[in-house]
């Protein structure tokens, strides 16, 4: 319900949340994905989000921004029970391709894959080759869980992405935040104007009207 999401949303930001799939051996509380926005940016659900229904994770998608600069947000979590990372990495793999023919947006792809690599500063050997191959750019190269790179943000285009950082947030969560700046377009505020025509205005009916309300008065100078 709305009372929900919109619950986590602060004044002046808006939220947008996909719910967790139901599967025969998963969980049947929790997950489901969010995003929580400034209600000053363009966020909108993807034209294209029908398009896929993954199998190996949870998955939303975005469109953020104005032409000429838009930005497909792959948002996903990867449960560990949901899928192989073999499996994850084949379906990323299309549904990233088939977005780079549909549509000429940067894509970030960001989120929990859980799909950590041979140290602390890597991710699954499948998966970076897979980025490669598609012209993605991964953009974290430090633990984000423990000793673990676990939470990516990725980007086609990463002249537009700048400032990553990755910050424990004192401890709130076992999983370090990742932020990043992505340059985009926010449509001018609208400015309402009004005017008074005063051409059309009388000038007797003017003066009639100050001096009601006293606006006038009649001065005599005495010698």
């Amino acid at each position: 319900p709305a009372a929900v999401y919109n619950d986590v949303a602060p004044q002046n930001y808006a939220s947008s949340h996909v719910p967790r799939p139901l599967t025969t051996d998963g969980p049947t509380r929790g997950g489901g994905l969010a995003v929580v926005f400034k209600e000053s940016l363009v966020v909108r659900r993807h034209p294209l989000a029908d398009n896929y229904t993954p199998r190996t994770c949870e998955l939303q998608l975005l469109r953020i921004g104005s032409p000429p600069v838009c930005h497909t947000v792959v948002n996903i979590y990867r449960p560990q029970w949901m899928s192989t990372v073999s499996e994850f990495v084949d379906e990323l793999s299309d549904i990233v391709s088939s977005l780079s023919a549909e549509c000429t947006d940067n894509i970030v792809l960001c989120g929990d894959v859980n799909c950590p690599g041979v140290d602390s500063f890597t991710v699954d050997n499948e998966l970076q080759m897979a980025l490669d191959s598609l012209g993605v750019t991964l953009l974290v190269n430090t633990p984000t869980r423990s000793s673990s790179l676990l939470d990516i943000v990725a980007t086609t285009s990463p002249t537009v992405v700048s400032g990553i950082t990755v910050d424990d947030a004192g401890q709130l969560s076992d999983h370090c935040l990742v932020t990043v700046n992505i340059a985009t377009r926010c449509p001018k505020p609208t400015v309402a104007y009004t005017w008074r025509n005063l051409r059309r205005v009388s000038a007797s009916v003017h003066e009639a009207a100050l001096r009601q309300l006293g606006a006038l008065q009649s001065t005599s100078r005495h010698d």
